[in-house]
């Protein structure tokens, strides 16, 4: 009933359209296996950095999906033109046909057109972006409904010729499954060293967080607090807080050291609480006292010495209860020191108001 460059036009006009459709609609299922890399790189492994080859593995997979999908469906266009079809479409529905292009495409490209020109004038509105989105989907929708018309008619010439049709099932795991595995194998060589690298960091976290909640605990501390890398693992650090007294104290002095995710310091900061009754030298003299204090018990683990800036002391003796004091300064060994008295003015003082000097050092 077919030549054999009919039954090669029905073969190309069945697989073509489908491959077309295949190439662009697999696109989204390739990004999210794409962000989903990055989410467990990120947000779950807590990688250091970024890395480049997973970052821009996306883009040519992104470029060739959408030429292929351009390629097979302007193939299908064009041999649908061609005398094969055009004779196979004259003995099975009895006439020449032209596919027409869908009425949603058209409407796709103009809402989109539309939405951007909105967009342009007015610099930008919900109404032109929600033009785009839908002129987008109506687009999708215009160009699969024009690839399925020829698919069908392919399908049915060939059921009514009795030709032999290529199976799409393994065409269709195919286009979907090459981009999915190009960014598993893109990415697992990142995602097994971050794991690694991670269990490495939780590992010398936990020993370090553990050290400076024993020495709290040994120096006497009446309370102290620590985060568990083990259950928990974050990517800018861990905390752990040492309180001279208990919390229901009117008067508290704690000592708090910050490590980064691999447990190295990045600060420690000490608080005092103010005792109003006293004058500003003796409380400046027991606010020394309790950071030196708590810094003896820290001293096997090298931590920086809690000295409070001499032009702090100075401000302080020099004011009273109710000015604020802040002090910032640099030292040799390239620490950042940050002192401050914290209260509230006369007129708004009141026995709610927290009066305390907090010193805090950065490595």
């Amino acid at each position: 009933m077919f030549s054999d460059d009919e039954k090669r036009a029905i073969r190309r006009l069945y697989l073509w359209p489908k491959l077309g459709t295949y190439f662009l609609f697999s696109i989204f299922p390739a990004l999210a296996v794409w962000i989903a890399c990055i989410a467990v790189d990120d947000a779950i492994l807590k990688s250091q950095g970024v890395y480049l080859p997973g970052l821009y593995s996306l883009l040519p997979v992104v470029i060739v999906y959408v030429a292929l999908c351009l390629v097979f469906s302007i193939g299908t266009r064009v041999m649908a033109n061609r005398p094969a079809w055009r004779s196979v479409e004259r003995k099975i529905f009895g006439e020449a046909a032209d596919t027409p292009l869908p009425g949603e495409l058209y409407a796709g490209i103009g809402m989109s057109a539309a939405g951007r020109l909105m967009n342009s004038r007015d610099g930008g509105t919900p109404g032109g972006e929600a033009l785009e989105v839908v002129g987008s989907a109506l687009s999708f929708f215009g160009f699969w409904r024009l690839m399925r018309a020829f698919h069908e008619a392919a399908r049915i010439a060939a059921e009514k010729g009795g030709v032999r049709l290529p199976s799409l099932g393994a065409w269709r795991a195919a286009v979907v499954l090459v981009p999915i595995l190009v960014f598993v194998a893109v990415f697992t060589p990142r995602l097994v060293s971050s794991a690694q690298a991670s269990s490495e960091a939780r590992a010398e976290a936990a020993e370090r967080v553990s050290a400076i909640e024993e020495a709290f605990e040994d120096g006497g501390c009446a309370y102290v607090s620590a985060d568990d890398p083990t259950r928990r693992q974050t990517s800018y650090g861990y905390s752990v807080y040492g309180y001279l007294d208990a919390l229901d104290e009117p008067l508290v002095s704690y000592a708090c050291v910050d490590t980064d995710a691999s447990g190295a310091l990045k600060e420690i900061s000490y608080h005092a609480d103010i005792d109003l009754t006293l004058s500003p030298e003796e409380n400046l003299a027991a606010v020394q006292a309790d950071f030196d204090r708590l810094a003896d018990m820290l001293s096997g683990l090298g931590m920086p010495s809690p000295t409070l800036p001499a032009e702090f002391t100075e401000e302080f003796l020099a004011g009273t209860y109710y000015d604020d004091v802040s002090v910032y300064e640099g030292t040799e060994d390239g620490l950042t020191v940050y002192a401050h008295f914290s209260t509230d003015p006369k007129e708004e003082f009141n026995e709610n108001s927290d009066t305390y000097v907090f010193l805090s050092i950065e490595v």
